[in-house]
């Protein structure tokens, strides 16, 4: 189980380097996450046009993700379980569950990716 955050904060106030804030439909659950314990560190609804990193062409299908600051090692079946019923809440769209890095070779942690199968 990872270490539990107990300092929730107001995520609709959190902007990323550039000034951007999280991208609104996927705000609540990164809001949800947080509040219940799971820090999130980084997001994306997919289909963003307002994002200037991502290349946006009508239609696309750029798929939503969240990060997780945990490594997927520390979750147990308690942990996603709960964040499956989170994410539920919110959307139906399907999503696993990852390592996006895996760095420990580098020093730094891994952290676990929610990637989702389309945009939210």
């Amino acid at each position: 189980m990872p270490t539990r955050r107990t300092d929730p904060e107001d995520l609709s106030r959190v902007t990323d380097k550039l000034g951007y804030p999280i991208d609104p439909r996927i705000l609540p659950i990164c809001q949800e996450l947080t509040d219940s314990g799971f820090y999130t560190i980084s997001s994306c609804q997919g289909d963003s046009p307002s994002h200037p990193f991502k290349t946006y062409e009508e239609g696309s299908r750029n798929p939503a993700y969240i990060m997780l600051e945990a490594d997927p090692d520390s979750l147990d079946s308690e942990d996603k379980k709960e964040i499956d019923q989170i994410i539920r809440e919110f959307t139906n769209v399907p999503y696993t569950f990852g390592r996006i890095r895996s760095s420990k070779e580098r020093g730094s942690p891994s952290h676990t990716d929610i990637m989702f199968s389309g945009p939210i």
